[in-house]
């Protein structure tokens, strides 16, 4: 089958559905995450640690899933959140205004949940 090639209708059934099921996920999944993020400033150094790297490693898998299922733009976002985690962990230069700036972006990932742009992606030419 080359690109230009419709896809069989059971398969691109499938597709909807994994779409479908990925974005029920992703709604329960970025609520936790959003909740994480906001006990960060209240978070004593330790629990902030530890709590960032349970959130870069949230929003790592994110972005590599949210992707492959068609959700391009919340796969970018979650990347850039999880690249500021990792640059955070590696030099403990964290400032209030910026963790402000990183919880008020986590919540705004919901924004990226488009199913009907993902399910485009997968939708036959």
């Amino acid at each position: 089958m080359d690109a230009k090639s419709p896809l069989p209708a059971a398969l691109q059934e499938k597709l909807n559905q994994l779409v479908e099921q990925f974005a029920s996920h992703l709604a329960e999944e970025l609520p936790r995450l959003r909740q994480l993020a906001e006990r960060l400033p209240a978070s004593d150094a330790t629990q902030r640690r530890q709590q960032m790297e349970q959130l870069r490693a949230a929003l790592h898998r994110l972005a590599g899933s949210a992707g492959t299922f068609g959700f391009a733009q919340l796969s970018q976002r979650t990347r850039e959140q999880e690249l500021q985690l990792q640059h955070w962990l590696q030099s403990d230069l964290l400032q209030p205004a910026e963790l402000a700036t990183f919880v008020e972006a986590i919540s705004q990932l919901t924004a990226h949940t488009n199913t009907s742009t993902a399910v485009q992606t997968f939708q036959n030419p």
